[in-house]
């Protein structure tokens, strides 16, 4: 975020972007700056008090991410998706990182529910993961 906003205060004072562009775009940065913010912070209250979802149990239906694209599995019938190349809010690094979700483990997530957009097809965000014996 801070990256972008050099990159764009630069191009401005060069002459590459108008200075209404550079409102704008300044504005953009800003408020996807506030919204990655806030969510970090809400998921941040939600564990500090207790008030996230949890389950627990074996590892299903484990769907590896691809060379681009999304893991996916479900434990306790709950479904779960997040892609690793993406810096998103919650859990995202694939087993192929040496993350410890894979097929048969026995997991307990602490995840919150929000609601469903593109990118993130269950709406189920994973905040902390404890790998159970």
């Amino acid at each position: 975020m801070l990256a972008f906003g050099l990159v764009l205060l630069l191009a401005w004072r060069v002459g590459r972007v108008s200075p209404r562009m550079a409102l704008l775009l300044g504005i953009a940065a800003l408020v996807a700056g506030l919204v990655s913010a806030g969510d970090q912070l809400s998921s941040r209250i939600a564990l500090a008090l207790g008030s996230t979802l949890e389950v627990a149990g074996r590892v299903e239906d484990f769907r590896p991410a691809p060379f681009k694209g999304r893991e996916s599995f479900s434990v306790a019938g709950v479904p779960f998706a997040y892609s690793p190349e993406i810096s998103e809010l919650g859990y995202h690094q694939a087993a192929r990182d040496g993350g410890p979700i894979h097929p048969s483990a026995m997991l307990r997530l602490k995840y919150i529910h929000r609601r469903a957009t593109v990118a993130d097809s269950f709406g189920n965000v994973i905040l902390q993961v404890e790998a159970l014996r």
